[in-house]
């Protein structure tokens, strides 16, 4: 009896501690599909959706998502962590824009950014660079539509992702 007891002692404290750490593992999970977005440059929920293809994939300079920079993609950490639940997020503010999609106003100013960036790009003999930034300092459309480039949010591949981790933990801790 005693032995039997204390079988069952042991097994309910490794519960436990899988119950404590479940939102942590869960945020690590959920940080590791997110950056998992970036790299292979789609979103995984029901279905999968690729990224619409950047303008001037050999041009590194400001990217903000996919390869490249990596800025924001390197920005998402675990930004809350209690043994009730654990949150991720950035702190950049665009990241919506990127996720969501966007349309941006054009500005007198930009305008003046897109004639500079024309004479430059022409200057290194980027014809295309230089003919993309003369459309968008001519163009008579009002505005920049940033595409959706979802990489946060509910996914149901993510939700299954954590499902198995868990069953697979509480399954280790009924075992031992």
């Amino acid at each position: 009896m005693a032995k039997g007891l204390k079988n069952y002692i042991r097994k309910l404290e490794a519960v436990q501690e899988v119950n404590k750490l479940y939102p942590k593992r869960a945020a690590v999970i959920a940080l590791n599909f997110v950056k998992d977005r970036f790299r292979q440059q789609n979103w995984i929920g029901d279905r999968t959706e690729p990224w619409k293809p950047r303008i001037f994939p050999q041009n590194r300079r400001n990217t903000l998502t996919g390869k490249g920079g990596g800025s924001l993609r390197r920005s998402y950490r675990i930004t809350r962590s209690t043994p009730q639940v654990a949150v991720i997020g950035t702190d950049k503010v665009y990241a919506p824009a990127h996720n969501e999609g966007m349309r941006i106003p054009i500005t007198e100013k930009m305008r003046k950014l897109f004639w500079a960036k024309h004479i430059d790009a022409k200057e290194r003999s980027q014809i295309k660079e230089a003919e993309f930034w003369l459309n968008m300092a001519t163009s008579k459309k009002g505005y920049i539509e940033i595409p959706r480039r979802k990489h946060i949010g509910e996914s149901q591949y993510m939700v299954r992702q954590i499902e198995r981790q868990v069953l697979a933990d509480y399954n280790k801790a009924l075992k031992s």
